[in-house]
Formats: C-alpha cells, structure tokens, sequence
C-alpha cells in the first residue's frame, strides 16, 4: 500500500509539473499569435496603400494588386527569416553583452558602492573628520536615496530597482548595526529592533519584487560586509546575534519561496564566518555561553529551513541535499563538542549532548514519518544519524566492559528491529554496529592481557568483570547468530546479496574468534597467577640464567604448551562438531585451513618449549627454589596426544563427501611430516636421558632412513604415489645430511655403521620397487629397462 501511494503522488507531482510548462507553452503560442497578426495588419495596411497607387481612374475593373502584396509580405517572410538567421554565435555575444550590460553591472556596482560607503565611515571615523551623529544620518541618506531611486524606477526598470533597493538595505543593515556597536549612540535593544524592522522590510521586498537579487545583496550582504572588516574579532556579541536576525528573514524567505541559491549562499557564508572566528578568536573564558547559543541557532535555523522545504517539496532526495544536512550537523555535533570539552563543567555533559544531536534526528524521523513523507531515504537518512550519535554517546560516557555491552545491545536491538519488521536499511547498520562492538571487545582484551611479569594485580581467572562481560557478549552473538539463520526471518532477502554473504561468513568468524579469546585468557591468567605466587627474586645470585632471575621461567613454558593445547582442543571440537551436525563445506574449508596453522604453529614452537622443559628436569635446573617434577616430562605426552587428536580430525575431514574437494594428499602429507617430527625429537629426548648427545647425528640418519622405508611401502601397499616421492624426497636429504654434516663430526665406526645401514635400506627400496613394478607401473613389457 505504501509503495502504491507514493508513486500515486509522484504522478500527480509530475502530472502538476507537465501541467504548468502547458500553461506556459500556451501563454506564449498566445503571445507569438498576437505578434502574427500585427504583422498581418501591417502587411495589408501597406497592401492598400499600393493599390490605391497602382489603379486611381479605374476602382471597379482594377485588377487586384495581389502581386504588389505578395511582393511585401515575401519581403517581410524575408527581413523576419533574415533575422531568425542570425548566427548563433552572434546571438551568444549579444545575450551575454546585454548580460554583463544590463545585470552584473549593476550588481556589482551596488557592491562596490555599499563598500565604499563603508570604507568611508570607516576612514570617517579613523580622522574624526565628522561627528559620530553625522555620519549615522548621512549613512541613512545615502542608503534612503538608493532606496528612493530604486522606488521611481521601478516600473520602468524593475531589475534594475531590485539591485538599488537591495543596496540600500544593506547600507540600513550597517549602519544600525554600527550605530550601537561602534559608537553606542542608541541602545543595543533599538539597533536589533532596528535591524528587526529592516528585515522584515526587505523580506517584503523580495517578496513584492520575486527578486532573490534582493535577499541576496540585502541580507547576505548585510552581514558579509561587517565581517569583512573584522567586526567578529571586536564585538562578536553583537554581531552574531546581528547574523541571527538576518538568517530569520532568509528562514522566512526559505518557506514562502524555495530558492535554493539564497540558501546555499546564506549556509555557507554563516559557517565560514562561524568557523573563521571560532578557530582564530574564540576564548572559552569570554565566549562559552554566546557561542553554545550561536552555534545552536544558527544550526536550528537551517535545519528548519531543509526540513520545511523537504516537506513542502515531493520531489526526490539529491546529492546537495544530503550535504547540507551532513555539514550542517556535523558543524552543530563536531565544534558543540569541542566548546563543551574546553569548559570544566562542559566536560562533563558530553555524552549528553551527542544524545541531544541523536534526539534532534530522530524527531525529524518521526516528523516525517507521521507526515507518511514518501522519501524513503531521506528517513533513513534522519534514522542513521540519530543511531549514529547514540553510537557515538555510548563511549563517550561509558568504558571498557559497559562501553561494549551497550554498542552491543545497540547492534542486538538495531538487528532484531530490521530482521524482524523486514527493514534492510536498518539491518544493515547493525552490521556497522557489530563490528564495531568486535573491535571494542578486541581493544578492551588487548588493554587487558596480562604478560608474566610478577604483577600482583592478576584477576582471579574466570571469577573477574571481564570474564563475565564476554559471556554476555558471547550470549547476545549467539541470539544475532540464531535470528540471522531463522528461516522465518530471511524472506526478505535476496540470497545473492553480497553484503547479507558477507555477514553470513563474518557473523560466525565472529563468534568462534569471542569463545576462543575468551577462554584463552583466562587460561593465561591461571598460569600468570601461579607465576605470581611462586616468585622468587634470584637478580642478587649472579649465576642465575637471566630469564630465572625474577621467577621460574619454566612456568612461561607450561603456560605456552597450555595455550597451544587449547587451541588444538577447540580446534578439534570445532572440527567434529562440523562433520557430524553442521555439515557446512565453507566452515569445512577454513577449519581445515586453521588446523594445518595450528599444526605448523605447535609442531614447530611446541617442541622447542618441550625440549626447554626437558632440559630443565634432566639439569634440575634450581631445583632447589622451584619444583622439577615429573610432570615436566609428562606433559610432552599430553601434548603429543591433542597433536594426535586434531590430526585425526583432519583426516575424518578430508574423508567426507559435502566438502566436495580432494584434500586427502594434502592430509597425509601433513600427517606424515608430523609424525617424523615427532618421532625424531622422540629419539632426541631419550638419548638426551641416556646422555648420547654426540650420537644425535647417527641416531637420527638411521631413523630417517627407516622411515623413507616405510614410507615406500606404505605408498607401494596403498598405492599412494605420495608417499613414495616424499620417501625419496626424505632419502635424498638424509644422505645429504650424512656427507655434508655428519661424516665431518662422526668417528670412523660411526661413519662406517651409518653409511652401511643407509645402503642396505635403499637396497631394500629398489628390492620392493623392482618386486611390485607390476602394481606400481603396469605390465612387464613396459617395464622391461627396469632390469637393464
């Protein structure tokens, strides 16, 4: 029904607009038939004359003279289409000189001589060369003789009048004003009174005439003048209300004739001269009060104009239009804000005042909602700064935990509204809405993290405000999440929308990214707080390895190892959480891509900490301050294990059909150098306990070897091509290893045994590729060079 209705109106809005330009075309086909037949009169009026010449002794046998009158009016078709020839260049400059010649000049002029009355006060006054009466009164003359030229030519020249009646308001304009402010010879309630009049009177005038000339130079110019001469720095007081006055007559003027040029001028010269004095000359001690009240006019004023126009007018929302409303509010918000945060008091209404500029915005809202306005954008417009200014007030009085529950709410209320009530425009800036909640959660987890550095002041772990902050926000996400996916309320969408794609990848992303951190933290204040307890300063004991000078290091080890054991464990669950309920193949994908990061991360980073806190129980390392138990070695197979779980759950992935991508050579490669690495530090760790550590080289060359060989036939058993090219691979850099690194380091029964065990198990390789050629590479005719 809303939609029907408003392209009824925009019909008849047109219907009225084709009606009008009819009524003029009519007017003027009037006009050029009225000329048509003067000319047609003249014509025989001329044709007369030549028959009475042509036949005087014979009136009644005379042949008509239709030649001679065909002869004049083929003349007259001549001289009018002689004239209608006129090249259009020549017409141009005959336009534009009866332009500059007949309306800029005297645009200009009155200009110029309005400054030069000023300048000549202005001098006037610097050489006392008058009295400060007499210059009052001749300033009125001058300004009562333009105005009196301007009434006597009016019917003649109306253009011409408009140009000096405005000129002469805007000589009435500064010399009330200066009459108060320069030498206070009448009281500042008569100089506004004055200046009340004036505008009024020239508010008649530019109506009587329909000439914006007149509000232009009468109004605008009236308070340009004054500033041109600095009257803002001397006595803004005065001034700014003077502007206020005036800006009264252009709101008047802006509801009874929509000119727009009017107002665009007025807006922008009000502004810079705002601005202007605000940045050069504004003292919070002198000018708190006069430029809160100023600002606030000035705003109001234009805001009323654009409002009213917007609902006199039914035509479509522009760009102009949105610019003028955004600066305008921007001006109002921005420098209201910055006068208030220079006061003491001021301070401390900040937040109050963003939420004045969001109320202000939403009555408008409902303004034109209640009028059933059919701009729909311009009520969106009204609607996203109001939000946009709550926004804005939510961290400027609350912070950190209360700052991001209420964008939260804000986001939760802003999407159920939209989803719901099937608004996109409102949906959509709850997106905004929700990602910056997620940056706010992101800065307040960051301000809060707490390295080991001995500080007392670690939260209680899953016991503090910000622990319970985040449930909350993981509870409000997971509603979002719930609503986003609710069939019932996704009816209004288009499925190929990018930016409702867009959500559906980011929304999820979101809420798996707040369990994890949250979570993550609190672990790491567990292991902070056991840090903190157990801390010993040993920076006295010159001994002592740096990084066990202010506590026991080994607790940092124990705390990453945890870390990494969460990760692998939410990454685990995650991934069979998606295999057995969700089935979803994008979550399938990232999930698998995070897992083999996780992998890189704690195969690499994880071990070294395993060989730190190995290192640590074999040594005892001040064993005499800090425990070095078991557990140090143990905790390697807690590790090993989850390593184990999350490569299981790989696998299981690239088993399943909905991810509908062959990731199972990928998997096993990652599997395969994973359960190398293991094993190899493996070996490292119980040599470490036999003290062997000389024999690292020979050891590890050997089980490199072995496990090249069952790597070849695992690959020739499963037909894994794979396998066997990273066996070779594996063999390659094992016997590089042995000649480029181990023979200069090794003895001779070392290089004997290590060389003599690696040729035996390649052997063994060529044995199984030469015994199952067949299988691997065809028949025997095709492989018959193998035995040559």
């Amino acid at each position: 029904m809303t939609e029907s209705s408003d392209k009824n109106k925009d019909l008849l809005a047109r219907l009225e607009e084709l009606s009008s330009k009819h009524l003029v075309l009519q007017q003027d086909v009037i006009r050029q038939r009225a000329e048509i037949n003067e000319l047609k009169e003249a014509i025989g009026k001329q044709a007369e004359l030549a028959g009475t010449d042509l036949s005087p002794a014979e009136p009644e046998t005379a042949i008509p003279a239709k030649p001679a009158v065909e002869e004049i009016k083929k003349a007259s078709a001549e001289k009018v289409a002689a004239s209608d020839a006129v090249p259009e260049k020549h017409k141009r400059k005959l336009n534009l000189e009866e332009f500059i010649g007949g309306n800029l000049i005297n645009k200009v002029g009155i200009l110029v001589l309005i400054i030069g009355v000023g300048i000549g006060v202005k001098y006037a006054i610097d050489h006392d060369w008058i009295s400060p009466a007499m210059r009052i009164v001749l300033g009125y003359l001058v300004g009562l003789g333009l105005l009196g030229f301007g009434f006597r030519l009016k019917q003649k020249y109306e253009n011409f009048s408009a140009v000096l009646m405005s000129g002469s308001m805007a000589i009435f304009y500064f010399i009330s004003y200066a009459a108060h402010a320069y030498y206070e010879l009448i009281p500042i309630w008569m100089s506004f009174a004055l200046m009340a009049g004036i505008t009024i009177t020239t508010v008649y005038l530019a109506l009587n005439y329909n000439a914006q000339v007149i509000a232009h130079i009468g109004l605008i110019g009236a308070y340009t003048i004054p500033f041109l001469f600095l009257e803002t720095n001397e006595r803004p007081e005065i001034f700014f209300p003077f502007m206020a006055i005036i800006n009264g007559g252009i709101l008047i003027l802006s509801l009874l004739k929509q000119w727009k040029s009017l107002f665009y001028s007025s807006f922008l010269i009000t502004w810079l001269i705002f601005v202007s004095w605000f940045i050069l000359n504004y003292n919070p001690a002198e000018h708190f009060t006069l430029s809160i009240v100023i600002l606030s006019t000035f705003f109001t004023t234009f805001y009323i104009i654009f409002l009213v126009n917007r609902l006199i007018k039914n035509d479509k929302l522009n760009f102009d239009d949105v610019l003028i409303l955004l600066v305008n509010s921007f001006i109002l918000f921005g420098f209201g804000l910055g006068i208030l945060n220079g006061h003491q008091t001021g301070k401390e209404l900040l937040g109050t005042y963003t939420l004045i500029n969001a109320v202000i915005h939403a009555g408008a809202y409902a303004l034109l909602t209640y009028r059933q306005r059919p701009d729909r954008l311009l009520r969106f417009l009204f609607l996203g700064l109001s939000i946009l200014f709550v926004t804005i007030a939510i961290p400027i009085e609350l912070k950190k935990n209360w700052l991001t529950l209420a964008w939260l709410v804000e986001g939760l209320v802003l999407f159920g509204y939209g989803r719901v009530q099937k608004v996109k425009f409102v949906e959509r800036l709850s997106y905004a809405v929700v990602l910056i909640t997620t940056w706010s959660m992101l800065i307040t987890w960051l301000s809060s993290v707490n390295f080991i550095t001995g500080d007392s002041t670690v939260p209680q772990p899953f016991q503090n405000f910000d622990f319970l902050t985040a449930c909350l926000v993981i509870l409000l996400f997971g509603f979002v999440f719930w609503l986003h996916k609710n069939p019932a309320y996704r009816t209004h969408f288009d499925p190929k929308d990018d930016l409702l794609k867009f959500f559906n990848v980011m929304l999820p992303i979101i809420l798996i990214s707040f369990i994890y951190v949250i979570f993550r933290i609190e672990i790491a204040d567990c292991f902070n707080r056991w840090y903190t307890q157990t801390k010993i300063d040993l920076s006295s004991l010159s001994d002592i390895p740096y990084r066990y000078r202010y506590g026991d290091h080994d607790i940092e080890s124990f705390k990453s190892l945890g870390l990494m054991i969460y990760t692998m464990a939410l990454a685990t669950g995650l991934s069979f959480l998606n295999i057995r309920k969700i089935k979803n193949r994008d979550l399938g994908i990232i999930n698998l891509i995070i897992n083999g990061l996780i992998l890189l991360v704690v195969v690499s980073a994880g071990i070294h900490v395993l060989g730190l806190l190995r290192e640590s129980y074999i040594d005892q390392t001040l064993s005499e301050y800090y425990s070095r138990g078991s557990f140090h070695i143990i905790v390697r197979y807690v590790y090993v294990a989850f390593i184990g779980l999350i490569l299981w759950a790989s696998i299981k992935y690239a088993r399943q059909g909905f991810l509908k991508s062959n990731l199972k050579v990928l998997v096993d490669v990652i599997l395969y150098i994973t359960l190398l690495v293991v094993a190899s530090t493996e070996l490292i760790q119980w040599l470490d306990f036999g003290r062997t550590a000389e024999s690292y080289k020979l050891e590890l060359s050997i089980l490199w070897g072995l496990y090249a060989v069952m790597l070849i036939a695992l690959g020739i058993w499963k037909k894994k091509k794979h396998l066997r090219i990273m066996a070779i691979v594996l063999f390659s850099g094992t016997l590089l290893k042995v000649f480029v690194y181990d023979i200069a380091h090794l003895n001779t029964i070392s290089k004997t045994i290590v060389l003599i065990i690696l040729g035996i198990l390649m052997l063994i390789t060529s044995y199984l590729y030469i015994k199952y050629r067949t299988v691997l590479f065809g028949t025997e005719e095709k492989n018959k060079d193998l035995n040559q």
